[in-house]
């Protein structure tokens, strides 16, 4: 053999035939064209999607930081400000609260903040601002929350606003109040759900509240790098110098957190990239695996090894240079413009800082994936044809020869025949079944992402009501009901009300007794916030065994108040024994469990009185149906029946209302229309948070639906590029059956069942392992403690597009191949 060691012969050969095979080149550019743009679309959505959560989850904590120190002073302000690990440290310090507006009670906090609290942690953490911040004594900045908290639905720059607070300066007497007219200088929109607002520098000076005082000032820290471990933040505060008890906010979890979220990440990018790899994969193999005998003819001219490799690389590679940048360009059109587009019309107010953003570490990450896939796709067929005979080349198919030997009756059964075929190239089966159990898993894990972080099913989380009605005049000395039995017949009357829990509460003396309540308070007393006094108060206390100090709630709560509380009791309570009034259930305080107490007596007595009850404790809850505390104390819960009995007189406290349908807007219009007279009324709803959230939960629900979209989408175009060449190989099989009496019709029912179990057994798997794995990627991510929600809906549209592809797409390429040739040309060439 004559050996042929030109090189502008190997290039004018390969131009030759790469031109003469312009539909095989034409699919292999489709083929890299569209893993490149699945690869950009999909990392791109998929970053931005991520940036979303993040984004609604840093404006649900209200602030943007790492750690907090409370009750900083200037000269760890400074020396923070000094340090290289930190970026930001900004500062915020409670001042006032505004408790009276039109002789409307409210509970509005004010905050001053410096501006690098202000402009590096506070923005980046609310959706949108109109207006500046305070500058002078009179002028005010508040949430949209605090300005419904005052009636105030339609608010402008400017517009005056008379209120009534008082100053939180430690020692000034909790009587004193002050009047005084602010202007708005600007409100913002947060998902926090507080009514808050902020205040200037001025006006923060003339309250005397020090950044030193007990749980009002703190030191807000952004550090460089987020993700610390506990001896990181031990270094932070020696290097601050904490002063006695002082200590860093932080979470300890960050790392551990960090480590699973990154894992699962990770295991789920690495399933979105080999579903592309394996559409990229598939065609290359299969086109250049066709050409076999082509190469091998070319070596009987004399063609060598090396030669025939360079030949299907440079043809390879000029279908990557034309179809690598034509899939970044759509993938940047679809990133740049038409998400932009859509978030901007679900969400007038994204901004445009807010924008999908196409890291340049998508592109230069999708082109490097599409060559690295295209040279391991024709490595392997490459070095096949180098090597391989001419002899054999000319009978090779691709497919294993060996065949075990078989007997069986239903040899000729066509349902029989379709499972052989589907396993008879055990690759191409496992190519088939993988590609497509990849991209179903992954969309069932992105689907499962999206439909869990909802923002309804944060909010029906966090809220065990629809929306909540206050008596502020229990916060008071001078508690009323304010509640008539007119206003609730009128609730209890309306459709679309499932539950109506009241809760009764009146102020008791809990008698201290060291074997119920000495574990608590001996851990209460290291709380951070505990102020200097409670030491000698405490030793009053157990001297006296009452004191004002540490009085309790006596918190009724009726039937149906019991069983929302009694199903997320670690220790589950009798209800016939509770609701008789013969057993209690004691509250935490400020996280503080009074455990103590559980299967011991309390004995108290109501305010007022001198005589003396008690009550057997049962179990302990960290969910108190009650809002405001009486004292130092662990509140007690009852049946309403008993708390009536032992007062007397009773006052609600709230009343927690349940809609059949969550999130009704005409059910809350009737509600607050009801109670729209009375003035010490705080409502709380939880769909004005709904509303404060509902655009980033458009802008998610976008994202992600599109990711979804995409994947399908893949999973079907990676089967049909599978199926589509398995009968092509098969053209000259399927007319042989033909010819010995197999009608057309049986071959389509052969080809209808193959594809049907392809479908069908990737379903399978995907519920059985793409599950689990979803489950662990949300549980890797599932930051609020939220409830799986699995996409059935979702999942099911996407099995049924699945299987009818799965059908219809063998049947099409099958029709395509037989209008081509007839049965004698189909057996003269297996092309």
């Amino acid at each position: 053999m004559i050996k042929v060691n030109n090189k502008k012969v190997v290039t004018r050969m390969a131009k030759k035939e790469y031109y003469a095979s312009k539909k095989k080149n034409f699919f292999t550019v489709i083929a890299i064209l569209l893993t490149t743009f699945m690869i950009t679309t999909i990392c791109s959505m998929g970053i931005n999607y991520w940036d979303a959560v993040t984004n609604r989850n840093v404006r649900m904590e209200g602030m943007k930081y790492d750690v907090a120190l409370p009750e900083p002073d200037k000269d760890q302000i400074t020396r923070a400000r000094q340090l290289d690990q930190i970026k930001d440290a900004g500062v915020g310090v409670k001042c006032a609260i505004i408790d009276k507006y039109q002789d409307k009670k409210t509970e509005i906090r004010l905050f001053w903040n410096d501006m690098i609290n202000w402009k590096k942690q506070c923005i980046p953490a609310v959706e949108s601002i109109k207006g500046s911040y305070p500058s002078k004594e009179d002028e005010v900045m508040l949430s949209t929350m605090a300005l419904k908290e005052l009636g105030i639905n339609h608010p402008k720059l400017g517009m005056k606003i008379e209120v009534r607070y008082y100053t939180l300066k430690q020692n000034e007497s909790e009587d004193i109040r002050y009047k005084k007219q602010f202007i708005l200088s600007g409100y913002y929109k947060d998902y926090t759900g507080s009514k808050e607002g902020c205040v200037s520098k001025e006006f923060y000076d003339k309250t005397g509240v020090k950044l030193t005082d007990l749980a009002n000032g703190y030191m807000y820290i952004t550090l460089k790098n987020h993700i610390y471990s506990n001896k990181d933040i031990k270094v932070l505060g020696d290097n601050i110098g904490l002063r006695n008890n002082q200590v860093i906010f932080f979470d300890s979890e960050t790392m551990s957190n960090f480590i699973k979220f990154v894992a699962s990440i990770g295991g789920m990018f690495l399933l979105i990239v080999t579903s592309g790899y394996l559409f990229i994969y598939n065609i290359l193999y299969i086109s250049i695996s066709k050409e076999i005998r082509f190469f091998g003819q070319l070596k009987t001219l004399g063609m060598t090894s090396k030669q025939i490799k360079k030949l299907i690389h440079k043809q390879v590679l000029w279908n990557s240079i034309i179809g690598i940048p034509l899939g970044l360009v759509f993938g940047s059109m679809i990133s740049f413009r038409i998400v932009p587009y859509i978030l901007k019309v679900a969400n007038p107010t994204l901004g445009a800082e807010q924008n999908v953003v196409l890291h340049p570490s998508v592109l230069i990450g999708a082109v490097l994936f599409s060559f690295i896939t295209v040279y391991i796709s024709c490595r392997k067929p490459a070095i096949i044809a180098g090597n391989i005979s001419p002899i054999e080349a000319a009978k090779y198919t691709a497919v294993s020869s060996k065949r075990k030997q078989r007997k069986s009756t239903n040899g000729g059964k066509i349902t029989y025949i379709a499972w052989r075929n589907m396993f008879r190239n055990k690759k191409q089966a496992t190519m088939i079944l993988l590609s497509l159990f990849i991209a179903l898993t992954s969309f069932l894990c992105i689907n499962t992402l999206v439909k869990s972080n909802t923002a309804k099913n944060i909010l029906n989380n966090s809220y065990s009501y629809d929306i909540r009605l206050l008596n502020q005049t229990v916060d008071s000395d001078h508690t009323v009901e304010i509640f008539n039995e007119s206003d609730l017949k009128k609730l209890q009357s309306l459709d679309g009300v499932s539950a109506i829990r009241k809760v009764i509460s009146s102020n008791v003396y809990l008698l201290y007794d060291k074997t119920t309540l000495k574990g608590f308070y001996d851990r209460l007393s290291k709380f951070v916030y505990i102020p200097p006094e409670f030491a000698g108060q405490l030793k009053h206390y157990k001297e006296k065994g009452i004191s004002n100090d540490f009085k309790a709630k006596l918190v009724g709560i009726d039937e149906t108040g019991f069983d929302n509380m009694n199903k997320d009791l670690k220790h589950k309570v009798n209800k016939k024994e509770f609701m008789a009034g013969k057993v209690g259930i004691v509250t935490d305080m400020l996280g503080f469990s009074a455990k103590e107490a559980v299967g011991k007596e309390l004995n108290y007595i109501p305010c007022g009185t001198s005589k003396k009850y008690s009550i057997k404790i049962v179990s302990s809850t960290n969910n108190a149906p009650n809002t405001y505390a009486a004292g130092w104390t662990p509140d007690i819960v009852v049946s309403d029946k008993l708390t009536k009995d032992v007062l007397g007189k009773t006052t609600y406290e709230l009343i927690d209302v349940n809609y059949t349908k969550p999130f009704t807007k005409s059910m809350d219009k009737k509600i607050k229309q009801i109670f729209s007279k009375v003035k010490e009324i705080s409502i709380d709803s939880k769909l004005d948070d709904f509303d404060e959230m509902k655009h980033s939960e458009n802008q998610m629900r976008i994202i992600g639906g599109g990711l979804g979209i995409i994947l399908a989408v893949l999973a079907v175009l990676n089967y049909c590029n599978m199926m589509a060449t398995s009968i092509q190989s098969r053209v000259k099989e399927f007319a042989i059956l033909q010819s010995i009496g197999m009608t057309e019709k049986q071959i389509k029912k052969v080809l209808v069942l193959e594809g049907f179990g392809y479908g069908i057994i990737s379903i399978v798997m995907s519920i059985l392992f793409g599950g689990p794995i979803s489950y662990l990627v949300f549980k890797a991510t599932n930051r609020y403690h939220l409830g799986m929600r699995i996409p059935i809906l979702e999942s099911m549209i996407v099995f049924l597009i699945i299987i009818f592809a799965c059908i219809m797409i063998p049947l099409v390429v099958n029709r395509m191949m037989q209008k081509k040739s007839t049965i004698i040309e189909q057996m003269q060439n297996i092309e």
